[in-house]
């Protein structure tokens, strides 16, 4: 549980490491820099690939349950 909490908060908080580093210190959690540094360096989705996720969404907004059940599964 400790670690899903240090992994959201690192996401929620856009910020430099070292302000992040010393949040995650007052609240009595630990994690290494490295952590922190791969975490605020992961990309973001690009322009395109936002589109292209709006338009899949857009074009299977009507489409029944079962029709999920089957992509799921």
């Amino acid at each position: 549980i400790q670690s899903d909490l240090q992994m959201r908060t690192i996401k929620a908080v856009k910020t430099n490491k070292r302000i992040l580093l010393a949040f995650l210190t007052l609240v009595n959690i630990s994690v290494h820099e490295f952590i922190i540094r791969k975490t605020l360096r992961k990309p973001q989705l690009s322009k395109q690939n936002t589109t292209a996720c709006l338009r899949f969404a857009k074009l299977h907004l009507d489409d029944p349950c079962g029709y999920w059940k089957n992509v799921i599964h």
